[in-house]
């Protein structure tokens, strides 16, 4: 709970505490969205029409270049796997890894 700004009330359970780390999965998105409004509105970002290199080079190559912030937000962005729950997938790795930034570029 908030009271002008500053937290007056946190509840945590089973174990947890403010520095528990978790996976979100769905619930990134929603956060990632509002991120994104938080960019564009702060003039970080021009639009959710922009393509995703703009900002980030590594999707420069011919299969990503074209892919639109907005095209990621909805889910359109034309990846054609669903997640894999196979030992060894992306999505596996993801519960473990360290570095979930380099995860996600590679897969």
């Amino acid at each position: 709970m908030l009271k002008d700004g500053q937290v007056q009330l946190e509840r945590y359970f089973g174990g947890a505490n403010a520095d528990t780390l978790f996976s979100s999965h769905s619930m990134a998105r929603t956060l990632n969205a509002l991120a994104i409004g938080v960019a564009i509105a702060d003039g970080r970002i021009g639009s959710v029409e922009d393509p995703v290199a703009k900002y980030l080079p590594e999707w420069s190559d011919a299969m990503r270049a074209a892919i639109t912030i907005r095209q990621l937000l909805t889910m359109s962005g034309g990846f054609q796997a669903p997640p894999s729950r196979e030992p060894g997938s992306a999505f596996s790795q993801s519960y473990y890894s360290s570095d979930l930034a380099q995860l996600t570029l590679d897969a």
